[in-house]
């Protein structure tokens, strides 16, 4: 989840009577692992409307608070926006106002600070997930009439097309009554997300994204039983159950444990997630990349073991350091696997994705693994990772504003070396976390162990760069049964693309190519000790 809406569009009905709507919702995914409650307010009269709210989640233990504003006209064309996010690890922020015909956007992030002017459309809305406000404004903006539809993802300051489409109505109760809702389909890209609301009053009733089993609800209304769609399950052939391991400090950590149908214990890989808190499915806007392994290794013939980071399900346990973060849990959970009778005990891998693969490298020199998968991985010390992230974003500034950007950001990563970074500098980060970050370097760490490699990289990664490919190449190179593969149509988390190497991409919705799961497989069953 990154934002809210905004709307643009010309001669469009003034649904609300002049005065003020509040209302409630209660959003989720899954069965909780993300859950929060958001209250918004809109204030109409005959000069236009103030939309304000605030969001309070909870995604697996951590805390995650929202704050937002919108100014719009008469005919809900946007003025101003705003919208503050503020969580564990860090502050986060955008906005945008209406300069002529452009919305002028700035971000605000701990990656940097990137700005873009976006064109009006007809029909423009600022939109993600799990956020209800925007979906009113939607409605409120088309009348809940269909058509095609502009979104842009602030925070991403990406630009796509969407439709909203007629879908019918369905049976339901709102505070106790009975009431049959319209239903509405909008589609962006390969996500559908179904929207019900009262054709008399245009009041948002719930949004609910099956492919996510994601749902927004508004206070005192459900819908009838044996309407809802079926959520996804995993292919034929595959099952997953829960199961639960034990962590240095001796808390039970749940998991899940995904199997494939076989007549001998398969291999199984542990999968360690990128930087922040992350579910077990590594859940980034509409992709579920940790998922998509899962099933998909599955499929193969290979299990595999994923739970939620630490900074997800237990925050209060992260004490600022890669160990309590990932590297901790992922030595026990290779332990744990190796305890397994549904698994080859001897043919246990850990896979690391971004962060993820720079904690992988530390387990296998703790734990004994049969092989050590890295994607999208550093080879270098993060904060020259990191600058070449902020260059990235900042590109579009010019060669000058680059420079002074990347001056300061270099001045700040000096005082985080020399422990004097202040937590505004870090925007809300750890200072501790951030130092222990950076201070690891991959390369000298990967040469303490022996295990095989597989080292994987997408061509359109905007967050992990070539020479770290090549560093970790360098080393696969001189290591038996160790192999590299470059996917060049392939994003930062494997989802294909046409498009530029740049940030948003990996929230252009996607599954991880078939190719990188089958590279995974086919090294599995190659290595030593694999078949």
């Amino acid at each position: 989840m990154r934002t809210s809406i905004v709307a643009i569009a010309v001669l469009l009905p003034a649904v609300l009577a002049f005065g003020q709507d509040s209302v409630r919702f209660r959003s989720r995914v899954g069965a909780g692992t993300v859950a929060g409650t958001e209250e918004f307010t809109i204030t109409s009269t005959a000069s236009g409307h103030q939309v304000a709210g605030s969001i309070a989640m909870k995604r697996g233990g951590a805390d995650l608070n929202f704050k937002f504003r919108q100014s719009l006209t008469a005919d809900w064309a946007t003025e101003t926006y705003s919208m503050e996010m503020t969580g564990a690890m860090g502050v986060a922020a955008v906005t945008a106002e209406r300069r002529g015909d452009m919305l002028a956007f700035a971000v605000k992030t701990p990656a940097g600070t990137p700005t873009k002017d976006i064109p009006l459309k007809p029909r423009l809305v600022l939109m993600d997930n799990l956020v209800a406000a925007p979906y009113q404004v939607l409605l409120n903006m088309t009348g809940g009439k269909p058509g095609p539809i502009s979104v842009v993802v602030p925070f991403q300051l990406a630009s796509v097309d969407a439709t909203l489409e007629a879908a019918g109505t369905a049976p339901g109760t709102l505070d106790g009554k009975p009431i049959v809702a319209t239903k509405m389909l909008f589609k962006v890209a390969s996500v559908a997300a179904e929207i019900f609301f009262d054709a008399v009053s245009n009041r948002l009733l719930r949004v609910f994204v099956a492919g996510q089993d994601a749902e927004l609800l508004r206070d005192g209304f459900s819908v009838a039983p044996g309407t809802e769609p079926k959520r996804v399950e995993p292919p034929a052939g595959v099952t997953e159950r829960g199961v639960t391991f034990k962590t240095l400090d001796g808390a039970p950590y749940p998991a899940v444990l995904c199997l494939p149908k076989t007549p001998a214990p398969p291999p199984l890989v542990v999968m360690l997630q990128g930087s922040g808190p992350q579910d077990r499915d590594e859940t980034i806007g509409p992709n579920k990349p940790f998922r998509d392994i899962a099933w998909g290794l599955a499929e193969r013939g290979i299990a595999t073991l994923r739970f939620d980071k630490r900074t997800y399900a237990f925050p209060t346990a992260y004490k600022g350091t890669l160990e309590t973060e990932s590297i901790d849990d992922g030595a026990d959970a290779v332990t744990f696997a190796r305890t397994l009778a549904d698994v080859d005990r001897n043919r246990v891998y850990v896979l690391g994705h971004s962060l993820g693969g720079l904690a992988a490298i530390y387990v296998a020199g703790r734990a004994p693994v049969a092989g050590l998968i890295l994607m999208a991985t550093a080879g270098r010390p993060m904060d020259q990772v990191i600058r070449d992230q902020v260059r990235t974003l900042s590109a579009a500034q010019g060669e000058a504003k680059v420079a002074e950007i990347l001056k300061m950001q270099d001045d700040v990563m000096a005082r985080v070396r020399a422990g004097t970074a202040t937590a505004q500098e870090l925007q809300g980060q750890p200072l501790g976390a951030v130092r222990d970050m950076i201070m690891r370097d991959p390369i000298a760490e990967l040469q303490k162990t022996k295990a095989p490699l597989l080292v994987l990289k997408g061509g359109k990664d905007a967050q992990v760069f070539q020479p770290d490919f090549e560093a970790l190449q360098a080393v696969a190179a001189g290591r038996p049964g160790s192999e590299t593969k470059l996917f060049p149509g392939l994003t930062h988390i494997f989802t294909a693309t046409d498009g530029p190497a740049e940030f948003r991409a990996i929230l252009q919705p996607g599954h991880v190519a078939p190719e990188a799961i089958e590279a995974i497989a086919s090294w599995i069953r190659t290595t030593p000790g694999g078949r």
